[in-house]
Order: C-alpha cells, then structure tokens, then sequence
C-alpha cells in the first residue's frame, strides 16, 4: 500500500483513493468515510503534492461554468436553491443537456413532464436518463445501476421525507465520491428565505447556488444564478446573468 493510500477505520480495509468504505457499505449498509493511511503523521503543508481536481463544465454555460471556477468537481455536491416556480428544475436539465451519462432523479417530475419541458425550451435532453424517486435508497440503487458521470436530485428535500436531510445528504455524498460523479440537487427557499433543512447541511455540501429574479422593472425574466455561502472548490459571489424566454427556456444573457 503507497503511503498516501487510504483505510477504513471501522474495518480497516486499504484503498487506493479516498472516499467511503466499500466493504461497509456492501455488509452494513454504513458510511464510514476512509483516512488517509498516515492520518496520524505530521506533515509539512509544502511536502503535500497538489492533486489536480477534475471537473465537469457545463456545455453552452460559459458564465455558469465561470461562476463555478471551471466547473463542478467530480464527486462533489452543488445545492441549487430558489423559491417555488424559480426555474431551478428547468435550468438543472438544461445544464445537463449536452452532458454524456447523466441520471436526472426527480421527486417532483415525471418523465413525460421533463420530456414537454425540454422540447419546449428546445434542450438536447434525448440522451438523458431518467427514474422518479421518492427515498434515498431508491437513489442509492439507482445510480448504481446506472453508473452515471454526473447526477441530478430534484429536489433533495423531497427524497429526503423518510431519513431526514443530514442522513440523506450524507448518503449522497458517499454515493457520489463513490462514483465520482457530480451532484446537482435542487432545494427550496421557504417563506423567511431561508433553505430548506437545517443548517448542518450547508456544511455537509460542497457548495451553494441560488437563482433568483432580478426584480428590476427593465429586467422583466431576468434570474441570476450566484455562488453562495461556501463553495470548496473556487470563490463565492460569482454571478451569471440569465433570463426566461416566452416559452420557459432559460438561458445566460450574452453581453
């Protein structure tokens, strides 16, 4: 085992890479988050090699994919919040559109619903698969079944009804280093603007996004989609300019 290999510290198993522990989860069904196999060394910060961090950028996106410092991760989880009837299930399917190997997993949509949608905002979404979920462990199945390389939840806090949001989301995140595939879930802004869940799931994500109108008088459709609160893989406050079009097709405003 190299020395910056990986164990579980449940059953001790050794990995190559990190993520979560395989054996546990086939056995247990548990979560256990494996250590760097040195863990306990101290190190100097300018002895640690910088790994290059792969991502997926959005195809057609460029200010999204600028907001978000090149992309989303593989492995890492974006929340998409915005109130009701923001367009947050319309933007994640155009943003996957002209990705290979996506799984869009809705709580909310069925899949002609999707299918009217993308026709109408003239999405290339024919190559996206699709299962209505309603639980965590239809999602669990689901991707590894499919074996996706880039996952949408829509929205999260309906699949997480049964096992609650810190759970569900926690199994979300084992699920997507797993595979290394990103996540984009949506989730609702409620009524005092605040995010559906408890606050110890904005410390689980690996990043946040709301969309939001511009309530302009000359921005009538206007949306901004911004990186909020934390983002581990680039900066926050990053804004795209983005606008809904008569037939619901939302797209960036070119400048």
């Amino acid at each position: 085992m190299p020395a910056d290999g990986y164990r579980c510290p449940s059953c001790a198993t050794q990995y190559l890479h990190g993520g979560y522990c395989q054996a546990c989860r086939r056995e247990r069904r548990s979560y256990v988050k494996l250590r760097p196999a040195d863990a306990s060394a101290i190190v100097r910060l300018g002895d640690v090699p910088l790994r290059p961090l792969p991502r997926v950028a959005f195809l057609g996106w460029p200010a999204i994919t600028a907001a978000l410092n090149g992309g989303l991760p593989r492995g890492k989880l974006l929340m998409l919040a915005g109130a009701p009837g923001a367009g947050k299930s319309t933007l994640a399917l155009g943003l996957v559109s002209d990705l290979e190997g996506v799984l869009y997993l809705s709580s909310e949509q069925e899949a002609s619903d999707l299918r009217e949608i993308g026709a109408r905002c003239n999405y290339n979404c024919e190559e996206v698969a699709f299962s209505a979920q309603s639980g965590i462990r239809g999602v669990e199945e689901a991707v590894e079944d499919a074996k996706p390389s880039f996952v949408v939840i829509d929205s999260v806090q309906r699949i997480a009804v049964e096992t609650g949001m810190v759970d569900t989301v926690t199994r979300l995140i084992a699920l997507a280093q797993a595979h290394a595939a990103p996540m984009l879930l949506t989730c609702q802004v409620i009524k005092d603007d605040s995010w559906a869940g408890p606050r110890a799931v904005e410390h689980l994500v690996d990043g946040m996004a709301e969309l939001a109108p511009i309530l302009t008088v000359d921005d009538a459709g206007s949306l901004s989609f911004q990186v909020v609160g934390k983002y581990r893989a680039g900066p926050v406050g990053r804004v795209a300019r983005l606008r809904r079009c008569a037939s619901g097709r939302i797209e960036e405003v070119v400048s």
